[in-house]
């Protein structure tokens, strides 16, 4: 399999990763400020900045690896990229805002705002990518899109999918109580949802398992998911420390299943890719941005995990009120 490709999707998994860790705190800040936010807002606070750090490297990195067709996806997805680019500020804005507010009532509006503002960042960024995948709604010819690209079976399941997942994901990564067998279940509807959305949809190739290879990968990410839900049964804290790699190889994997295509076969990846002295440069630079990649990854997991950090914040926000 070609080195750009994987690296490429690293990234794109990596920054993935996070995006839908953010929506599943922004979901369950929605569903209880009390219960959920002041717990999840230390580790929260130092990830939007590096999300939008991780945005701008893989869009350079993908600029460096697929030079010709830049200008495809560019042209196509300006509009909802623009749209997108404004909440993304929108959401910064209120979540700073929400630092400096000492009522606790007006914190809880910036941070409704911000929820709101994330959840339809991530709406417009995963239908670019089921688009970008499926080709539904794209014209490749013309470089434009249609609303077919966002209203259809396969988007719409996966935007649900990407959900379920997420508050998954984040209840398990904090280590949220409650009912364990719920948790499991709404990860395995998020799961289910994926598959029937690539089979009602028009993206045959995401579960086609063409090769023993992707079968053994599906499989193996199927298990893997299958431990860290019976961690979390258990209350084991090993389930926090393994659900973002879950989450990682999965988005991974998923990426794999397409090689080497994208608007489902219309575009090979590959006759796009760069060559020649520059391909060494470019793999060069990026397993050194991936190097900062998984640091960051593991600096943002070692901050869900000090307990000192939330119990400090915590006697702040009680001392203000005092």
């Amino acid at each position: 399999m070609n080195m750009i490709y994987l690296l490429n999707h690293a990234i794109f998994a990596a920054f993935l990763s996070l995006i839908v860790v953010e929506v599943g705190i922004s979901v369950l800040g929605l569903a209880g400020y009390k219960e959920y936010w002041r717990r999840m807002k230390p580790y929260l606070m130092p990830m939007w900045e590096i999300n939008g750090t991780f945005a701008v490297f893989y869009i350079v990195a993908f600029e460096a690896m697929y030079p010709q067709l830049l200008t495809l996806v560019g042209t196509a997805y300006i509009a909802p990229a623009l749209i997108a680019g404004l909440f993304f500020i929108l959401r910064n804005a209120f979540l700073s805002y929400s630092e400096y507010i000492g009522s606790e009532q007006h914190e809880r509006r910036l941070v409704k705002v911000y929820s709101i503002s994330t959840v339809i960042v991530a709406v417009l960024a995963v239908s670019i990518f089921t688009s970008a995948v499926s080709g539904s709604g794209v014209s490749v010819p013309l470089q434009s899109i249609s609303v077919a690209a966002f209203l259809n079976a396969f988007n719409i399941l996966a935007i649900l999918s990407i959900v379920l997942i997420a508050i998954f994901c984040t209840k398990v990564l904090f280590g949220f109580g409650g009912n364990a067998v719920l948790d499991i279940g709404i990860a395995a509807l998020g799961i289910v949802a994926m598959i029937i959305g690539a089979y009602a949809g028009p993206s045959y190739l995401l579960f086609s398992l063409r090769s023993n290879f992707d079968l053994a990968l599906f499989v193996s990410e199927l298990l893997f998911l299958f431990v860290v839900a019976v961690l979390h049964v258990s209350r084991k804290k090993l389930a926090r420390f393994l659900v973002i790699p879950w989450l990682f190889s999965a988005i991974f994997a998923f990426t794999v299943f397409q090689y080497p295509y994208l608007f489902g076969m219309e575009v090979n990846m590959l006759s796009y890719t760069t060559s020649g002295a520059v391909s060494g440069y470019v793999v060069s630079i990026t397993v050194a941005g991936g190097l900062m990649l998984a640091v960051s990854l593991l600096f943002l997991l070692h901050m869900a995990m000090r307990k000192p950090v939330l119990t400090l914040s915590v006697s702040r926000r009680s001392r203000k009120k005092a």
